[in-house]
């Protein structure tokens, strides 16, 4: 990151020489349909599909299209014009429709219709005067993005004209900026995962091209970051462990580390440049802030709308990484010139102000997203109150439900695979919160949608002092969590503490809500009709997950927002924009489909020392596969065409323990399991230390013991060989006894001599033992140095002479039962290539016959077919005139059959 600030502070300079040397523009062309026209009570609707009806306070309602275009790297627009050809005459004696008040949905009695700005509608003026409006830029990973209003639609308001453009041509100039420049040089990220939002935001997706390929990512990636304290840190242990291993990287920090490591004015300055440091150094995406404001303090917004005026807590400061939010240092954080729209980082809070409330939290994320009541996740829930308004808390819920093209915007319903429940309250029925509304929640909708009345106390006709794990019993067994959004006012007012808003109770005890987003501050809707700004972001929220496949819940809340930021120029968009927080797990995945399952298999064990493991019968092209251990990644890959996966670890296992496994996939649920990492042991122990062999050499005595202090037998390499002093590796001097068996809880030891030529090399030698797999796979070792006097030149020849007690497989003294029953003990090594060893016990002597086959059915090889004694037996079986495959072999002796699966990899 110094390279990019050095070569910033490069192009700073030039751009204060030259300013307007580098100009640029760019063009998009927009095509209209003829408009219609929709007459409500005298007053006339334009609509105009695609372009959102619009308009300050009082004045026409008119179709806004908007405008969002990605800019030339390191440029911002400057200013925006348009062409278009002549206006095309729509009708006349029209009045059209004026803008309602906004107002806070907890207001009971609102004002009645806003009538008409009696100055611009007693004017024969054309309106709009100017076809375009609240240009800015904004940047979303270094890449500048200028979004405003064009206006298709003019009326001239006396007369009742109203014209419209079939095809306007936008032109925005653009030239360097300070802010331009820095955004593309330090934040900059070019990952396939930020170029689809890019492209996703923008309606010149051609322009990626100009911001450079993919970068590829040479560092440590981060997708997620955990702050909380250091207090509450290892309640999340479990939490982080299971995100890493369903392949969501994820690092956390104490806030105490932040204080103490990074710089700032205050401690959310410190917070934010540490989640600005990760995601320039480790592609950060997403922040879970585990912690009430008591542990991580929020920054609240300043907005002016109409006579309401609040400073907004909103997490967004912490997702929205350039400048500073506040450029002219005043006590108003977040004003029209000082924001950051376009979040880089999705961000995501916990209240938790305890262990219980931390435990509480981690335990129905992680069950929510492993392991579901499946029958139930394709469920809603729409709720709406009687607000006391012209328009019903129903009208606007059926928008989302069914899905709505009103106000000259398209979001997409609930699709038919979702069974949706509506309670509403109407001119004869008023529902009750504990009577009604809470079995409905209890039996675990996944999708809870609530417009009506609300404060920090209240909501969905509930009282904070009801939000209990007494009153709630979906517990993520029984019935599912439920995600809940809700317009209502102040219900997600999370700055408030002892006691905390309602929003929090609900996603910090035991039951109720996995997740929710809610407002921090009023919510907005309008008297007389639907178009009020709290809906427009509801209604994007839902158009996310059903019509844009946006489903990890961060985005979706952020998609909601960015598909409204040509009107955040609007007091009570921004104002919307910045207190939709999200109360949970930013990385969180809605279900949109029915989850399949896996059936995966693995090894019971493995060997210290291994480099790969295979997970068989995943039955799905590109399955990722996490292997882990004590909460650290080891490796991870992806299954083939063949349902399997081989994970090449990062480095050999290094010590005995368990392994972690998972295999996950979209709309699949994940699977679990584990492998039991055996540590062989193996000592050599030199008879008489130290040992110091004269110029003339010698002899000297030493003691090899190998063991298997585990309940699983299997078969493995030993070997020992010298290391010379010039750091030369000899040839073995005991084997390798390959295939050797090592029993369950078995261990054994051989008595061994080794003679030593007076004309080897003087200097410090060490004998090496190795159980494994000659002459590369070492799953344990032990050695012991000996030393030889003189010096006189010569060199190793080979000849010394190592002989003793013998290692053969016939010679070994089990010391533990044989099985009950017959069992085939080990396949080993399973996947193999070309040749593996099939070891079978026998309880007493019997006719045997070992067959192999392939998966047709076809009978490959005939391994045994005779009597054997009891005890134990080994075949080798070679597959060389074999294709890759899985095979499946069959052991009968006497009445018993056994069967299993082996897997031959060229």
């Amino acid at each position: 990151m110094m390279i990019r600030g050095g070569l910033c502070i490069i192009v700073i300079a030039l751009l204060a020489l030259t300013p307007a040397v580098f100009a640029a523009s760019i063009t998009h062309t927009y095509t209209f349909n003829t408009p219609a026209i929709q007459i409500e009570n005298g007053n006339a609707l334009i609509l105009l599909d695609g372009a959102h009806s619009w308009a300050p306070v009082g004045e026409p309602l008119l179709p806004t299209q908007a405008v969002q275009l990605l800019l030339p790297p390191g440029e911002e627009a400057v200013s925006i014009s348009v062409r278009t050809g002549d206006p095309v005459l729509l009708g006349s004696g029209i009045q059209v429709m004026p803008a309602q008040q906004p107002q806070p949905i907890s207001m009971l009695d609102p004002a009645l219709v806003t009538d008409h700005n009696v100055e611009i509608y007693s004017s024969d003026d054309l309106y709009p005067a100017e076809l375009t409006g609240n240009l800015r830029t904004d940047f979303l990973c270094g890449h500048g993005i200028a979004s405003g209003l064009v206006f298709p639609v003019q009326y001239y308001p006396q007369s009742g004209e109203v014209y419209y453009f079939p095809e306007m041509t936008v032109t925005i100039s653009t030239q360097p900026s300070v802010q331009a420049i820095q955004a593309h040089a330090e934040l900059l990220q070019r990952s396939e995962a930020v170029q689809k939002r890019v492209t996703g935001l923008v309606q010149n997706p051609q322009a990626n091209a100009s911001y450079g390929p993919e970068m590829p990512m040479d560092l440590d990636i981060w997708d997620l970051l955990v702050i909380t304290t250091s207090s509450l840190m290892p309640y999340y242990d479990d939490f982080i462990n299971d995100k890493n291993l369903r392949n969501i990287s994820t690092t956390s920090i104490t806030t105490e580390e932040i204080y103490a490591t990074y710089s700032g004015n205050d401690n959310q300055d410190k917070i934010r440049n540490c989640i600005t440091d990760l995601y320039m150094n480790h592609a950060l995406q997403y922040v879970l802030l585990a912690g009430d404001t008591q542990q991580i303090g929020c920054r609240k917004f300043y907005v002016e709308a109409g006579s309401y005026s609040a400073y907004i807590p909103s997490d967004l400061y912490y997702g929205g990484l350039d400048g500073n939010w506040n450029t002219d240092g005043d006590n108003y954080w977040g004003e029209y010139n000082e924001a950051d729209f376009f979040a880089e980082v999705m961000v995501g809070r916990n209240c938790a102000d305890d262990l219980v409330e931390a435990v509480n939290f981690c335990t129905k994320t992680m069950m929510f997203e492993t392991d579901p009541v499946v029958s139930e996740l394709l469920t809603g829930l729409m709720v709406g109150e009687d607000m006391g308004w012209a328009a019903w808390g129903s009208e606007y819920k059926e928008e989302i439900h069914q899905g709505s093209s009103l106000y000259n915007y398209t979001t997409v319903g609930f699709p038919e695979t979702f069974s949706v429940d509506t309670l509403y309250d109407n001119a004869s029925y008023s529902w009750s919160a504990m009577n009604t509304l809470r079995p409905m929640l209890n039996e675990g909708p996944q999708l809870m949608n609530h417009l009506g009345h609300a404060n920090w106390d209240y909501v969905m006709k509930f009282y904070r002092d009801q939000i209990t794990d007494n009153n709630f019993s979906n517990n993520g067994i029984n019935h599912n969590f439920f995600i809940g959004y809700s317009q209502g006012c102040i219900a997600g007012n999370f700055e408030k503490n002892n006691p905390d808003c309602i929003v929090e109770e609900f996603t910090t005890i035991g039951h109720a809500a996995v997740a929710f987003v809610a407002n921090s501050k009023y919510g907005w809707g309008v008297s007389y009709g639907t178009n009020g700004p709290s809906q427009r972001f509801d209604r994007e929220f839902f158009d996310a997950i059903f019509g844009e496949d946006i489903t990890v819940i961060g985005r979706t809340n952020d998609d909601s927002k960015t598909d409204n930021i040509a009107w955040v120029g609007d007091p009570y968009y921004r104002w919307c924009y910045y207190e939709l927080n999200l109360f949970g797990d930013p990385t969180l995945e809605i279900w949109t489909e029915l989850p399949g399952s896996f059936e995966a298999e693995i090894d019971d064990f493995v060997l210290t020392g291994s480099t790969e493991i295979t997970v068989n019968n995943i039955l799905m092209l590109d399955a990722t596969v996490v292997v882990a251990m004590d909460g650290q990644v080891l490796g991870q890959g992806q299954s083939t065409f063949m349902g399997n996966a081989v994970v090449e670890l990062d480095e050999p296992i290094a010590s005995a323990g368990i392994l972690d496994i998972a295999v996950t996939k979209e709309n699949i649920l994940p699977w679990y399991g584990q492998m039991e990492v055996i540590e062989p042991g193996i000592t050599l122990t030199p008879a008489s230390p130290p040992i110091i062999l004269p110029s003339t050499g010698g002899s000297f005595d030493y003691n090899i013991q190998v063991a298997n202090d585990s309940d699983y037998p299997f078969t493995a390499d030993i070997w020992c060989d010298l290391t010379l002093p010039d750091s030369t590796i000899s040839d073995p001097i005991i084997g390798p006894v390959t295939g050797f068996m090592l029993a369950a809880n078995w261990s054994g030891n051989r008595d061994r001599v080794l003679v030593v030529e007076g004309g080897s090399p003087g200097g410090t030698y060490t004998c090496n033992g190795y159980v494994g797999g000659y002459p590369d796979f070492i799953a344990a070792y032990a050695s012991f140095e000996f030393e030889k006097l003189g010096s006189d030149g010569c060199f190793w020849d080979g000849s010394w002479g190592s002989y003793g007690e013998s290692f053969e497989v016939s010679e070994l003294e089990a010391t533990v039962a044989a099985p009950e029953n017959y069992n085939l003990v080990q396949v080993y090594p399973n996947p193999f290539n070309p040749t593996t060893a099939i070891s079978y016990w026998l309880l007493a002597i019997g006719h045997v016959r070992l067959e192999v086959y392939d998966l047709s059915g076809r009978k490959v090889a005939t391994l045994v077919d005779g009597w054997r004694d009891a005890g134990q037996h080994q075949i080798s079986f070679d597959a060389s005139g074999l294709a890759s495959g899985i095979y499946l072999y069959q052991l009968a002796a006497g009445a018993n059959i056994a069967t299993g699966k082996m897997v031959m990899l060229k």
